[in-house]
């Protein structure tokens, strides 16, 4: 997980899970499953680095920000380009190309923090709300995981 939250799912690369409850072996747990992901995270670092080498044209990009709209639950239309809109400046203009890592990372702060502007049914400007569910968050990141993986795979 990064420190936006970003969480890895990728098909090689292993879950790893420690249940939280009042165990005795809860601490050797959690020490095993850090040196498990000390020993995944060389994958998961490469692969983000093919990803920062494969540019994403706009019409691209949107296909990637409208598969992930799907991703959240809500009533709100939202336009792809809105999902695409950084919020540092070091993150580009959604008008030119940009990698796929900078996309995923672009379009996966902005649907898990919220703050987008969309139109609810009756055609009322409204913000989409941030995700603040535990189980949503790692389902989204987890799809966009698998996403990013596809349109490299297409990309590649």
């Amino acid at each position: 997980m990064c420190t936006n939250g970003l969480v890895v799912k990728s098909a090689g690369i292993d879950d790893i899970r420690v249940r939280h409850s009042g165990r005795a072996s809860l601490i050797q747990e959690v020490i095993e499953g850090s040196y498990r992901i000390i020993e995944e995270a060389p994958k998961a670092l490469a692969q983000v680095e093919q990803w920062q080498h494969l540019q994403l044209a706009p019409p691209e990009q949107e296909i990637l920000a409208e598969a992930a709209l799907e991703l959240r639950d809500s009533a709100l239309a939202v336009q792809p380009r809105a999902i695409l809109a950084p919020r540092r400046w070091e993150d580009g203009s959604p008008h030119e190309a940009r990698d796929l890592w900078r996309t995923m990372n672009v379009t996966q702060e902005n649907l898990l923090k919220g703050g987008i502007q969309g139109h609810n049914e009756q055609g009322q400007r409204r913000r989409l709300r941030g995700v603040h569910s535990v189980d949503a968050d790692t389902k989204i990141n987890r799809a966009l995981w698998v996403l990013a993986e596809r349109m490299a795979e297409l990309k590649g």
